[in-house]
């Protein structure tokens, strides 16, 4: 029976494996998928950001519309700030290899954009701070506050985001020190 299996074996040929995978290889597939779900995660707190403010301008702040959208924005947020602990900044934007430095580019006319919403919000935060007893001072100063957080939710949705995920996907696939670290760690555990 032993001499059967052995000539079988022979009639099949040599087994040929694939070569063994690189430990430290960067995973270039992880750094895109993590800054786009990096930015997934900014985009839906945006997006609930607004939506919390035009449902608490419709139906009040005791509605579930509202409720729902504001942890659904304090959710996103949480989650994207969590991706950002976990891998680092340093990780997950300086890896993305875009030309020109359009990643800087994109953040700073960003900053010029939402200038002037930033100061909406402040300005209406000191009205409604600041008013004066029996005038509308605090539902003014709640309009410039809404005013301001719909216009940062826009830019940021409809612009600043997508132009940022566009250019990210453009680019040929890009290190990551991601999966690195996951490789090291990987193989210290497999020492101990």
């Amino acid at each position: 029976m032993a001499a059967a299996t052995a000539a079988d074996a022979g009639a099949m040929g040599p087994v040929i494996s694939s070569p063994p995978l690189e430990r430290g290889r960067p995973e270039p597939a992880a750094g895109k998928a993590l800054v786009s779900l990096w930015l997934a995660g900014q985009w839906v707190a945006g997006a609930a950001l607004a939506t919390a403010v035009v449902a608490r301008r419709a139906w009040g702040v005791n509605s579930p519309v509202f409720g729902a959208s504001f942890k659904t924005c304090i959710g996103a947020f949480l989650f994207s700030t969590l991706i950002l602990l976990a891998v680092g900044q340093e990780n997950l934007l300086k890896d993305v290899r875009l030309k020109g430095g359009i990643l800087r580019k994109i953040f700073l006319l960003a900053s010029f954009a939402w200038a002037p919403f930033i100061m909406l919000v402040l300005a209406g935060a000191l009205v409604m701070v600041w008013y004066v007893v029996g005038s509308q001072g605090k539902s003014i100063g709640l309009a410039l506050v809404d005013v301001g957080f719909l216009g940062i939710s826009a830019l940021s949705c409809l612009v600043i985001i997508p132009t940022i995920a566009l250019e990210v996907w453009k680019t040929k696939a890009m290190g990551c020190c991601i999966s690195e670290k996951m490789t090291r760690s990987k193989v210290l555990k497999d020492q101990l």
